[in-house]
């Protein structure tokens, strides 16, 4: 969904961070185990599936702005190798490139996009965990230790 928007018009990455955002918030709720276990269980692969395709979406529109981004700065190697009045060595072009406000404008939101990613990535994370102690849990009732406390 997001990912054909932002491609369309880049103007709607904001929304899209923010949107991700809100999601982060309540997928934190997921990754707690509270209730019936069963429950829990049986939620975690739709909720799992749910925020991994989330994750792949944030993660198409990093690439996306990667793309962009190195069109940019081939179009701006190309105006500093092509239109400037001197020979220029490719050293002194990587730092003129370094300042350009077009570039620094791109890395900037790919950041940002970097940082929803991550959060992506420690949900996903923690979702794993989840699964991990629910299945010990499960392991641990088969065997009769039902009320184990640490």
């Amino acid at each position: 969904m997001w990912y054909n928007l932002v491609k369309s018009d880049i103007g709607r990455l904001p929304d899209m961070i923010e949107y991700y955002l809100q999601e982060v918030d309540a997928a934190h709720t997921e990754t707690k185990i509270s209730g019936s276990l069963e429950k829990n269980a049986q939620d975690l692969p739709g909720i799992m599936s749910y925020r991994f395709s989330q994750l792949q979406e944030i993660e198409a529109v990093l690439k996306w702005l990667t793309i962009q981004y190195d069109k940019i700065r081939s179009d701006n190697y190309r105006k500093y190798l092509e239109k400037y009045n001197r020979d220029l060595s490719d050293r002194s072009i990587e730092k003129y490139l370094d300042g350009e406000k077009d570039i620094v404008d791109m890395n900037y939101l790919m950041n940002e996009v970097a940082l929803v990613r991550n959060k992506y990535l420690a949900i996903i994370k923690a979702l794993e965990v989840k699964q991990f102690q629910i299945g010990h849990i499960v392991k641990l009732r088969v065997v009769g230790i039902n009320d184990a406390t640490l």
